[in-house]
């Protein structure tokens, strides 16, 4: 069959069942300066809306005296939010503060902590969605409590409806007389009754407010689908939002509408990192690069004009690729570690869709598509890190010593191209309770910490994901959450006047520029904490010498370590 035939019978996919930011990982993280002060903050969302967000802030160095938290509605802004709460200092945790927000709306909200001491005053602003994830059942112990009380309460009212027309009527010490129990049996059974309706009316009032959360409340992902599209022999990915709910106009983030991850499945051997056209409103197109085919599973980022921010995925086939059309790529075949971008290309002109210059991919030696010719495993697995059966498939599995037992270099290390190495410093940290963030060096070819430059305004990307597709994560430097949430709350204390110097923007808010040094030590740290126990993958990209470069690296997350 030929391969525009393949492309005309690829099957759209549905989106998967849940979605936020993030998939599976609510918790928001935000690392930067308040001022003078380095701040970590960790905001973990409620479940249900109206409820409480807890919040966590930690202050490592200076003479800190307060620090409060400000919830800020995206409709309300800050005229219309209430007084700021302080955050309370947290016994036997030096330099940790906690406090705890009532959300009472869905949608985007942002939180304020300000931060102050003797070396001044600084206040950092964190998005976060506000959205009702989950219907709290009841539970059968409480159900069982309740019922009681209430057949309690129904049997005594109904005995004084009864005793209301009948010994309230009569003097102390006489009995009733025939016709007066009549009446108390009456107002007995009248006010059974009358209990009766009022129950039913409220049930009522009951499923319809609980179906009106289910239905409008309760938080459900914007449709999407997915599909391969010959356009004059250039296979294209074509995404479409479908018609659900109101749908609002995105607005970029890093300069772009949408931040689309592809993850081959099962062997979760190739990865990409696209960023495709939007042609409508509800339609976007991106340039497929020569990916080995499979399934792909897709999380696709976008952020709407109120600052809400979403996780859309679905699934696609993508069909073998034609010699012709890899070739447009320049891609090398054989079978190392590819590490690709679309900026590294000579020529953009003989394509239909032409690629984003900021679209990368990684290809694991031994990938179909990929010549696997005397080609060893380039990742090396987290020690400690037992391997599920699908991984235990997978190409990057190696039987050699760790890398770093031979070339000196601590950490779980990834073999990148041309000659670099990408290690992950503190990976036995995760063996560790408390609050992690995820650090990773690059090497050169000469095994010196390679510079690093901005990637579309950042220090570095990355994303996580659990191997079942269960937890999903795009994680920067600065944080979890959304830079153009991030702005669109900046915005709004901006406003048309003078900035509020008081206020730090993360450095994850420069400019989007080339070749812009941002690290000379090589390092990048991001923030972040598993939210499910399991088998992780994570791919870190990081740009150098003008190469986006990617390192895959497996781990398991022990059970008493998932927060």
């Amino acid at each position: 069959m030929s391969f525009g035939r393949i492309c005309a019978f690829v099957a759209v996919v549905f989106i998967a069942s849940t979605a936020r930011a993030h998939i599976g990982s609510p918790t928001v993280f935000f690392e930067g300066k308040a001022g003078p002060y380095f701040t970590r903050v960790i905001i973990r969302p409620p479940e249900v809306v109206p409820g409480l967000a807890e919040i966590s802030v930690r202050v490592p160095t200076g003479s800190v005296q307060r620090v409060t938290v400000l919830p800020v509605y995206f409709r309300a802004g800050r005229k219309g939010a209430p007084p700021p709460d302080m955050a309370i200092a947290v016994p036997g945790e030096p330099n940790l503060y906690s406090s705890q927000l009532w959300l009472m709306e869905s949608g985007a909200y942002s939180v304020d902590v300000s931060v102050e001491g003797k070396e001044g005053q600084g206040t950092v602003v964190v998005p976060v969605n506000s959205v009702a994830m989950s219907r709290k059942p009841m539970k059968p112990w409480f159900g069982a409590m309740l019922a009681t009380l209430g057949g309690v309460l129904f049997i005594g009212m109904t005995k004084l409806a009864g005793a209301a027309f009948g010994e309230s009527i009569v003097e102390p010490g006489l009995a009733l007389s025939r016709r007066q129990r009549w009446y108390s049996r009456f107002g007995m059974i009248g006010g059974a009754t009358i209990f009766v309706l009022v129950l039913s009316v409220g049930k009522k009032w009951w499923d319809k407010d609980d179906r009106e959360y289910r239905n409008n409340r309760l938080y459900r992902p914007t449709p999407i689908t997915a599909q391969i599209v010959l356009e004059k022999d250039q296979p294209t990915l074509q995404l479409k939002i479908e018609e659900g709910r109101k749908w609002t106009p995105l607005i970029p983030d890093h300069g772009k509408m949408m931040h689309l991850f592809m993850v081959r499945e099962p062997s979760l051997n190739a990865f990409a990192h696209l960023h495709p056209i939007q042609k409508e409103s509800r339609k976007f197109v991106a340039a497929m690069p020569p990916l080995p085919e499979g399934q792909y599973q897709l999380y696709a980022d976008i952020t709407h004009e109120n600052g809400f921010s979403e996780t859309l995925t679905a699934t696609v086939q993508i069909p073998s690729m034609p010699e012709t059309y890899s070739a447009l790529w320049k891609m090398p075949n054989n079978g190392e570690a590819i590490c690709a971008s679309a900026a590294l290309l000579a020529s953009l002109t003989n394509f239909i869709v032409a690629p984003d210059m900021d679209d990368s991919w990684h290809i694991s030696p031994g990938s179909a598509g990929v010549s696997p010719a005397n080609a060893p495993s380039r990742t090396i697995q987290t020690p400690s890190a037992p391997l599920s059966r699908m991984e235990e498939n997978s190409s990057l599995r190696t039987p050699s010593p760790p890398l770093g037992e031979r070339d000196g270099v601590r950490g779980s290390v990834a073999i990148l191209t041309d000659g670099y190495k990408l290690v992950w410093e503190n990976y036995r940290d995760l063996d560790q309770k408390g609050e992690l963030s995820l650090t990773f060096k690059l090497l050169d070819p000469n095994g010196r910490p390679a510079p690093l430059e901005s990637y579309m305004g950042m220090l570095g990307h990355a994303a996580v994901r659990r191997n079942d597709g269960a937890v999903f994560a795009h994680l920067h430097p600065a944080g979890t959450f959304s830079m153009a949430s991030l702005q669109f709350f900046q915005s709004s204390i901006m406003g048309a006047t003078a900035p509020d110097r008081s206020y730090s923007a993360p450095q994850a808010s420069i400019a989007h520029t080339n070749h812009v040094i941002l690290s000379t030590n090589g390092i990048a740290t991001f923030p972040y904490e598993f939210p499910k126990p399991g088998p992780y993958r994570i791919w870190v990209q990081l740009k150098s010498s003008g190469k986006v470069l990617t390192g895959a690296f497996d781990t398991q997350i022990p059970p008493d370590n998932a927060r």
